[in-house]
C-alpha cells in the first residue's frame, strides 16, 4: 500500500467514530494489563471533495484509531470533533495518533460566564458538570431529566464551610449558624441556637410514644393563659373527686374510673412560656 502523504503530517482534525460505528461500538477501552483506550477517528484528511454526499460538519476522510490523551475523564461521543495528532516515525496511523483535545460547541450553555482561574469539568453531550470557581467554591450540578430547560438539581459547598442542596423537591442548607431542610417550599425544619422550629401550615406527631421536655416536672412549655387554664382544671377535678368520696365509698368501678378521669397536676409539668 503506498504512503499517504496527508497522514505525514503531525497534526489533523476529524470527528469522532467510523461510518460503520455505532453509537456504543467506536472505542475499546483496553483490558488490565494495558490500560490503553482505543476511539476510532475519521479524519478530514482523505475525503472526496466532490461527492455529493459530503457533511463537511462530519470528517468523511482517512479512519484511523487513535490513543486517548491523559487529560481526559471520559471517551468523547461519536461525531464530536477532535483534534488528533501522530508522533514521528508513523504519523497519523492507527494506534500511534492520539486525541489530543474535544471540541464542544456549547460554550456557554455549559461552561456559564467562568472568570480567570474557574474550572468547569462536563461530560460531552451532557448537561452534568463539575464547576470550580477560583474563590474556593465548588458546584455539581446536573438538570432533572439531563436536558435542557430542566429544573436544576446543584451540590454546592462554600470555602466557609457552609453546604447548600437543591433540586426540584426541596433544599438544604448548612450554615455556620443553622441547619434548614425544606421539601418543597411549605413543609421543613430549622435548627439554630434557639432550638428547633418546625415549618408548615399544620404539625402531625406519629407515633406510639411522644416525650416532650427533658424531665418531668418541666417538660412542656404552654401559653400563660393555656397554663393557668389547666391548673384550674386539676384543681377542680381534685374537688370533685374529693367530694364524690365523701358522698359515697369509691368501690372498684368507680375507683378505675376516676383513675381513668384523673387530670395529673399540670402546676408542677407545665410551665408558661416566657
Amino acid at each position: 500500500m503506498t504512503p499517504d502523504p496527508a497522514l505525514d503530517s503531525p497534526l489533523a482534525w476529524g470527528t469522532v467514530g467510523w461510518a460503520s460505528d455505532s453509537d456504543t461500538s467506536f472505542y475499546d477501552l483496553g483490558d488490565s494489563s494495558s490500560g490503553v483506550t482505543l476511539v476510532n477517528v475519521t479524519l478530514f484528511r482523505g475525503r472526496n471533495p466532490a461527492a455529493s454526499e459530503l457533511d463537511h460538519s462530519v470528517a468523511q476522510g482517512h479512519e484511523i484509531t487513535c490513543q486517548l490523551g491523559g487529560t481526559f475523564f471520559g471517551v468523547p461521543p461519536k461525531g464530536t470533533r477532535v483534534l488528533v495528532a501522530g508522533a514521528e516515525p508513523g504519523g497519523l496511523t492507527s494506534g500511534n495518533a492520539t486525541i489530543l483535545q474535544a471540541v464542544d460547541p456549547r460554550g456557554t450553555q455549559i461552561f456559564g460566564a467562568q472568570k480567570p482561574g474557574d474550572v468547569c469539568i462536563s461530560a460531552i453531550g451532557s448537561l452534568s458538570r463539575l464547576i470550580m470557581k477560583a474563590d474556593g467554591i465548588v458546584t455539581i450540578y446536573v438538570t432533572k431529566g439531563n436536558v435542557v430547560g430542566g429544573a436544576s438539581i446543584c451540590l454546592q459547598i462554600l470555602p466557609d464551610g457552609s453546604v447548600n442542596l437543591a433540586s426540584p423537591y426541596g433544599a438544604i442548607a448548612l450554615a455556620h449558624d443553622s441547619l434548614q431542610a425544606m421539601f418543597g417550599t411549605t413543609g421543613g425544619v430549622r435548627l439554630d441556637a434557639n432550638g428547633v422550629a418546625l415549618i408548615g401550615n399544620a404539625l402531625a406527631l406519629n407515633g406510639g410514644q411522644v416525650s416532650l421536655g427533658a424531665n418531668a416536672s418541666q417538660n412542656v412549655v404552654l401559653s400563660t393563659l393555656l397554663a393557668t387554664q389547666l391548673v384550674a382544671l386539676a384543681t377542680w377535678v381534685t374537688a370533685v373527686t374529693t367530694a364524690l368520696s365523701i358522698v359515697a365509698p369509691i368501690g372498684p368501678a368507680s375507683a378505675t374510673l376516676l383513675t381513668a378521669l384523673g387530670i395529673p397536676n399540670f402546676s408542677t409539668s407545665v410551665f408558661a412560656a416566657s
